[in-house]
């Protein structure tokens, strides 16, 4: 048997982008925009988080620690 498979696009890191770029000019709600590119709403999401929310730098991602002293007994 065969199963029909539904095509989707594939789309680029850069096409990815620019669509997030064009959602964050656009001044519209993300189902909207959604809908307007054939885009599903989870994806989005993903790509969001993937794409937007990255730290620019590594050094961003480190936490200074201070060693606690010792107490004496």
């Amino acid at each position: 048997m065969e199963q029909e498979q539904s095509k989707r696009a594939r789309r680029t890191s850069a096409e990815i982008k620019k669509l997030l770029e064009a959602f964050s000019q656009s001044g519209m709600c993300a189902k909207d925009f959604c809908m307007l590119h054939s885009i599903s709403e989870a994806g989005f999401y993903k790509w969001r988080t993937r794409y937007v929310n990255k730290p620019t730098s590594k050094e961003n991602n480190f936490v200074l620690l201070h060693e606690a002293s010792e107490a004496k007994v």
